[in-house]
């Protein structure tokens, strides 16, 4: 589930007067999470859930080496799959 979908979700059940701990049960999420979302007003949400998509993994150095792999040896990891 996408970050603001998850706040907008948070946000509704909070208007329903559920608990904190309540939510992050219904949701399954911890109740940390709650807290932090409730936090946030939906342009700092907003600015946020943008913010996390451009940032750089840590894998991202090592993408085009991962992709060669992949191709390289597909066949291989498609006979290992049978198994």
């Amino acid at each position: 589930m996408d970050k603001f979908e998850m706040y907008i979700q948070i946000r509704g059940v909070v208007n329903q007067r559920y608990s904190v701990s309540a939510i992050a049960r219904k949701l399954k999420i911890s109740r940390n999470t709650v807290y932090k979302y409730l936090k946030k007003s939906p342009d700092e949400m907003a600015e946020w859930t943008a913010s996390t998509m451009i940032r750089t993994k840590k894998l991202d150095m090592h993408k085009e080496l991962i992709l060669k792999w992949l191709r390289e040896y597909l066949d291989v990891w498609v006979v290992r799959l049978d198994v």
